[in-house]
């Protein structure tokens, strides 16, 4: 039996690769006295001899050329190439989509680079909603053989309305999108008569819960309909892109040798889908589809370092640290889902932890619609402080000294030493100490007035970072 992708792509009629992307070719102008072309493995390779037009080896998956937009804008500012991007090809479609070819000559002979019309990870996502419409319950890989003719009805529908939306961008309201739009409904009537009939039919996802309004909002009124793109609620009307967040500026509380707190602005968008906090070693933080970590937890710490490659060049170290759903996300747990109704898009910072100390670190917070569409907020750095000293596991040699006794305390080995610009308090009282090495210091137990009370135990270094034992030394009289 067919896998279920190609089965909904037989459905749609979008089993050949006819769609033109662009035309490409090399002229002779540039002085080029050949020029091949070949596409394969998702990579476009292109040799050129003579004259001063490079040759190319651009691997798809790379964040620089993984759409069509952008591996055209590419190609278009290479000298000696000619490249005709099609009226109606989509800027966004995937480039690992464009349809294989062997080596063709393209000095001067224009070649077309085709694709489907949807991509295979565009499919996907349609699928995935599709099912989770149909039964939450189960996944496209799970999903049982007599199920599929209703998922596949939701399917027709949904790629319908997609391509009714892209027509009327291109030549606004008219016949073919009337067509399209009706096309769409009598799927969905379908869809609804056969699994009322056979009673497979489950409760459309909630509306935004009102819970998220608050805060000095004012709702007037909502109205939403089902998002022909994603498969869940979204308001009505024209689709804005979400608004920018804004990360704050951290405090000198926020940041510690091995984790930081970032901050942002609350997103008050209706319809809001997930916060995404990506974190990186460099300037240019960009959100990587291939680093996309999809987590049935509101807060993780996400530890993959997914990277793309260009031969040899590191191009992107940007790792997802932390995704909080909103309440339209629609997950299927109930714990889950009431704790992001609740709180999902009201979180405004997250701790990422795991950090190596005196290092720089850059943020950038994406917001997600929940037609997926996304916009980034400005990149802010923090740089984590000196590792700080901290109390070994056997921290002192007695925990009831007698005042004027003097008192070993020794420090974790691995990390940060004990120096003269550390403090040492018992209680609230700054100790004089002796060190003895950089990990173990003595001090003589002050006189107190009230003995009856356990003191802590604390180390400051010298940029405010604190380690804290509670009650660590009593006194005997």
């Amino acid at each position: 039996m067919p896998s279920l992708l190609q089965e909904a792509r037989s459905r749609i009629r979008d089993t050949r690769r006819s769609n033109r992307a662009f035309g490409l070719a090399v002229m002779p102008s540039s002085g080029a006295t050949s020029a091949t072309a070949e596409l394969t493995n998702g990579h476009l390779m292109i040799e050129v001899s003579g004259g001063d037009t490079p040759s190319i080896d651009f691997d798809l998956s790379n964040e620089h050329f993984s759409t069509i937009g952008r591996l055209f804008e590419v190609l278009s500012r290479i000298e000696g190439y000619s490249v005709q991007l099609d009226e109606d090809a989509n800027p966004e479609h995937l480039s690992i989509d464009l349809e294989p070819f062997g080596p063709l000559s393209i000095l001067n002979v224009g070649i077309d680079l085709r694709h489907h019309l949807f991509s295979d990870f565009e499919l996907e996502d349609i699928l995935l909603d599709s099912v989770r419409r149909h039964n939450p319950s189960f996944t496209p890989s799970s999903l049982p053989d007599q199920e599929r003719p209703f998922v596949l009805q939701l399917v027709q529908a949904n790629i319908a309305r997609i391509q009714a939306y892209d027509a009327s961008k291109r030549r606004g309201l008219d016949a073919d999108v009337s067509a399209l739009i009706s096309l769409a409904e009598s799927f969905e009537r379908a869809y609804t008569e056969d699994t009322r009939r056979l009673k497979r039919a489950l409760t459309s996802p909630k509306e935004a819960n009102p819970n998220l309004m608050g805060e000095g909002d004012v709702v007037l009124g909502r109205v939403f309909r089902r998002s022909s793109r994603t498969g869940m609620n979204s308001p009505l009307g024209q689709n804005l892109p979400p608004d920018a967040a804004v990360l704050l500026e951290p405090c000198d509380q926020d940041i510690e040798d091995d984790n930081v707190r970032v901050n942002w602005q609350r997103n008050r968008d209706v319809d809001f889908y997930s916060y995404e906090l990506w974190m990186d070693s460099r300037p240019e933080v960009l959100r990587i589809r291939e680093g996309l970590i999809f987590t049935s937890t509101p807060f993780s710490f996400l530890s993959n370092d997914t990277s793309l490659r260009m031969g040899s060049e590191r191009v992107s170290s940007a790792k997802l640290v932390f995704r909080s759903f909103g309440a339209n996300s629609n997950f299927d747990t109930t714990a889950f889902a009431t704790f992001v109704e609740e709180f999902g898009q009201l979180i405004r910072s997250f701790i990422v932890g795991k950090l190596e100390p005196e290092t720089c670190y850059y943020f950038r917070l994406y917001i997600v619609d929940l037609n997926y569409e996304t916009v980034g907020s400005n990149i802010v750095m923090i740089r984590t402080k000196a590792l700080r000293c901290r109390f070994a596991k056997n921290y002192v040699d007695k925990t009831m000294p007698a005042i004027g006794e003097t008192v070993t305390v020794t420090f974790d080995p691995t990390r940060g030493p004990f120096t003269a610009d550390h403090q040492l308090k018992m209680g609230e009282k700054v100790l004089t100490t002796t060190i003895v090495t950089p990990y173990q210091v003595t001090f003589v137990v002050p006189p107190f007035v009230n003995t009856d009370i356990h003191r802590d135990l604390t180390v400051i270094s010298p940029s405010g970072l604190i380690d804290n034992k509670r009650n660590a030394l009593g006194l005997t009289v």
